[in-house]
């Protein structure tokens, strides 16, 4: 059973894909784990023409009391996207460039208002 935290998590997730989607993204794969962590999204944009992949990380909070959902990643959690792309990029053997590391910020009201931020390129 998922605490609150889990569910305030999964459905940012939900959001973030959606968002995506929308925006005309293509997910190839969500929560992929690895023995040192795992990666949110793995997604391309098929209007881009150098045909980027990327890696994005979501964080989700219920508001803004305690700062921004994107003030939670830090110089560690910068680098550990950063080792676990490469190593989805061996493990599928996917040895492709460019590839980038976005962000996506998503605020869910008491309300059900629902505030999403896209940063990209936040490292590649």
């Amino acid at each position: 059973m998922q605490n609150r935290k889990q569910i305030l998590g999964s459905s940012g997730e939900e959001i973030a894909v959606d968002y995506l989607i929308s925006q005309g993204y293509v997910v190839f794969d969500r929560n992929w784990r690895s023995k040192t962590g795992e990666i949110d999204i793995v997604a391309s944009e098929p209007l881009d023409t150098r045909d980027e992949l990327i890696f994005v990380e979501v964080k989700t909070r219920s508001s803004r009391n305690f700062g921004d959902p994107i003030e939670a990643i830090s110089a560690t959690k910068y680098l550990r996207m950063y080792r676990l792309a490469l190593e989805w990029l061996s493990e599928n053997s996917a040895n492709r460039e460019p590839w980038r590391l976005d962000i996506i910020s998503i605020v869910i009201s008491k309300e059900h208002k629902i505030e999403i931020d896209h940063l990209k390129r936040v490292c590649a």
